[in-house]
């Protein structure tokens, strides 16, 4: 046959494969796969002579002729051919999933999601997440991990998808999507005298720093808001302990003189332990409270449907 190689042979397996790009290997798919050169064109976009020209380049890299005529005039696959086409397909599947556009299926998914979450987005946000997750990916799991100095490098590196985050967005190559605004509120034992004061008509910042305070260790980069306040009017809280979690400085309040500032979405759980919230004596500005992830995932289906879920 005019155009078949000499001497050798064609070239195999990786150097044979060289020979063709994407748009040939698709053809030649769709050609193994109906027998027609016009169907496999029309599937691939092809004129008529466009398809000849890929079926001519074809046999020459094949050395063989992959379309041969029947005892009724029909195309037949030849032998080669034949013993093409489960890898070729294979290769086609192959392609599509390293090219195509990557799915994203809830239903099916048993994708491990790691989100970072202090104990207020524990408290106020994880519980509705948990529900709508199992909800809508039944066998997906949800792993959440505390925040702490490392949790951006984790980010980074894919060890954490998501993280709820705040007060102050990081820079890039980081993402960051505000959810709403958080401001801060004070509580303090039913006993404690601010609860008669906010009662009276509200607490003063003499009063407010004349008590011992609980600080929050916040979990993130950054000094604690209310200290950041406080220091450019040369003031600064009295420290009597520092803990990693409002659930167990709640529990040291009632019956002390402790003071405790913690977001408002929280103090309501605070007061339904009997806590008295109040108002901050000094105007402290609401804060925004988010989502941080990696640019690196901006595309990837699972975590966009994951922060579709959360926002």
């Amino acid at each position: 046959m005019r155009g078949m190689p000499e001497g050798d042979g064609p070239p195999e397996g990786a150097a044979l494969a060289d020979q063709l790009d994407l748009r040939t290997i698709r053809f030649l798919a769709r050609l193994l796969e109906t027998g027609s050169v016009t169907r496999a064109g029309d599937a691939c976009r092809l004129t008529q002579p466009a398809a000849s020209r890929t079926l001519a380049r074809l046999r020459e890299t094949f050395g063989d002729p992959l379309l041969v005529k029947g005892r009724q005039g029909q195309h037949l696959l030849s032998a080669r051919a034949e013993a093409l086409r489960p890898a070729v397909m294979r290769a086609e599947a192959a392609l599509d999933r390293a090219f195509g556009r990557e799915r994203f299926d809830p239903v099916t998914t048993r994708r491990v999601f790691n989100v970072g979450a202090t104990e207020y987005a524990m408290t106020v946000l994880a519980p509705d997440l948990m529900r709508r997750v199992q909800a809508q990916a039944p066998h997906g799991r949800l792993h959440f991990h505390p925040p702490g100095a490392g949790t951006l490098d984790a980010i980074e590196e894919g060890r954490i998808d998501i993280c709820f985050w705040a007060p102050e967005a990081p820079p890039e190559p980081f993402r960051f999507r505000r959810l709403y605004r958080e401001h801060l509120v004070g509580v303090v034992a039913p006993s404690h005298p601010l609860a008669r004061e906010e009662a009276s008509g509200g607490v003063s910042l003499d009063s407010y720093l004349d008590f011992p305070h609980i600080a929050l260790a916040m979990g993130v980069p950054g000094a604690n808001p209310l200290d950041r306040m406080l220091a450019p009017l040369g003031r600064t809280r009295r420290i009597a302990c520092v803990v990693a979690h409002f659930s167990a400085a709640a529990a040291a309040l009632p019956g002390s003189d402790l003071v405790m500032s913690m977001p408002s979405r929280l103090a309501g759980f605070a007061e339904e332990q009997g806590l008295v919230r109040f108002r901050l004596p000094f105007d402290l500005p609401e804060y925004d409270y988010g989502i941080v992830w990696h640019t690196r995932t901006d595309a990837d289906p699972a975590i966009k449907w994951l922060r579709g879920l959360v926002r």
